[in-house]
């Protein structure tokens, strides 16, 4: 049993590894493939949310806003599709908005943590950073998601590694 398990996290780690290379040799693929994916979740989640609505209209009030978010799911489904680059673009933005809205969390929070632990003035900081983050994903949407891929890709090593340290834990048991 031990060396089966050790035989199935090492090739999950060599799939992951193939990936990871692959993610860093090619991240514009990458970042297309995975918009690609997201398009056809989407599509996918549309339709079934559409079926769902239909069988089970008129039994629950719910029904309508599951059929209003199929509508709304196979419409963005179908949009990135059709334009990729721009889906890239937008996904861009709205990461950029995320980070803006966290940074402005992270300083009221803060502030307001500060009156009751002076140490707290990193929540500060680290929220300026993110404003100053937030401003260069606006004005580089498509780079900032070729430059999130590569963090993606080092969490991935930092992943692989843990990985192969519980193969090795899980080899000794």
């Amino acid at each position: 049993m031990k060396t089966r398990n050790y035989i199935i996290f090492g090739i999950q780690i060599l799939l992951l590894s193939v990936v990871l290379l692959l993610a860093i040799l090619f991240p514009w693929v990458t970042i297309q493939s995975v918009t690609l994916m997201f398009a056809v979740l989407l599509i996918i989640q549309g339709v079934f949310s559409m079926i769902e609505a239909i069988t089970n209209f008129g039994l629950y009030i719910g029904s309508i806003w599951y059929l209003l978010f199929g509508i709304l799911s196979l419409i963005a489904g179908f949009g990135i599709i059709y334009y990729p680059i721009t889906s890239i673009t937008i996904l861009g933005y709205v990461l950029a908005g995320w980070v803006l809205i966290s940074g402005f969390l992270n300083i009221i929070e803060g502030f307001i943590i500060k009156r009751e632990k002076p140490t707290e003035i990193f929540l500060i900081i680290s929220g300026i950073l993110s404003i100053f983050l937030s401003i260069l994903i606006f004005i580089f949407p498509a780079n900032s998601i070729a430059g999130f891929m590569w963090f993606f890709a080092i969490y991935l090593v930092l992943w692989i590694v843990f990985e192969w340290s519980q193969t090795e834990r899980i080899r000794n048991i």
